[in-house]
């Protein structure tokens, strides 16, 4: 539902949320919204690397004269040690320990892409583990991974140990369709215990994952059966 300024969101948000009713017109967009973390009184790190990251990803914007991307300056989206970090939208996905050499990579899909393996933390519509084979197909596919329309299936899963077996499917418009099978499990050699927030002296256990078995078998996915779908738009401007 579109809104002719912020100030109309609020009451917005209270009419569905106390009367469960809203007139809703679904529009496609092409506009990306990039939103990046300043929330200072909540994390130190977010004022100290958000607040400037916020004023050079508004230059670049700018610079590279990206009308239909906007850039917001939002409160606590988690990973504050990973500060600046954002999250874009329509497609959810989310970053951090950016630069302006990775956000300008991401904006434009040019160039070498392997700035993700350090600054994509994941696919919000993915589970964590999910989440580290997706990258990795990311960085095999290039830019135009971000644009495929995917989805998965979770095969086997052990709670205790968090492991998974999963099937991925992906598909572009004009192209043959690929079906991909991992086993995702700890990787115990990354895994820490860290204090995750300035405002904690707790340290908390944060959990590496790790592929293994990772195969690739061409064939017409079947998405009726399929766990989760996604189809990403895509916002690349050349240069």
């Amino acid at each position: 539902m579109q809104v002719g300024t912020i100030a109309e969101v609020a009451p917005l948000l209270k009419s569905y949320l106390t009367e469960r009713s809203l007139e809703i017109s679904c529009e496609e967009s092409a506009t990306q919204d990039l939103f990046i973390c300043t929330h200072g009184s909540h994390d130190k790190c977010c004022a100290r690397y958000g607040y400037p990251f916020y004023r050079k990803a508004k230059a670049i914007a700018a610079d590279l004269a990206l009308d239909q991307v906007r850039v917001w300056q939002v409160s606590h989206i988690g990973g504050h040690r990973f500060a600046p970090t954002l999250v874009s939208f329509p497609d959810g996905r989310y970053y951090g320990a950016l630069d302006e050499a990775s956000l300008t990579a991401i904006l434009t899909r040019t160039g070498n892409n392997i700035c993700l393996n350090t600054v994509y933390r994941g696919w919000g519509i993915l589970p964590k583990q999910v989440q580290v084979l997706e990258r990795e197909l990311a960085l095999q596919h290039g830019w135009g991974w971000f644009g495929y329309r995917v989805s998965y299936k979770i095969i086997n899963a052990d709670i205790e140990t968090q492991a998974m077996q999963v099937e991925l499917y992906c598909e572009k418009l004009g192209f043959r369709s690929l079906t991909y099978i991992a086993n995702i499990i700890e990787d115990a050699s990354k895994t820490q215990m860290l204090i995750g927030s300035c405002n904690s002296d707790q340290p908390s256990k944060f959990v590496k994952f790790k592929l293994e078995d990772l195969q690739c078998v061409s064939q017409t996915p079947d998405w009726g059966s399929a766990a989760k779908l996604a189809i990403v738009p895509s916002y690349s401007k050349q240069l």
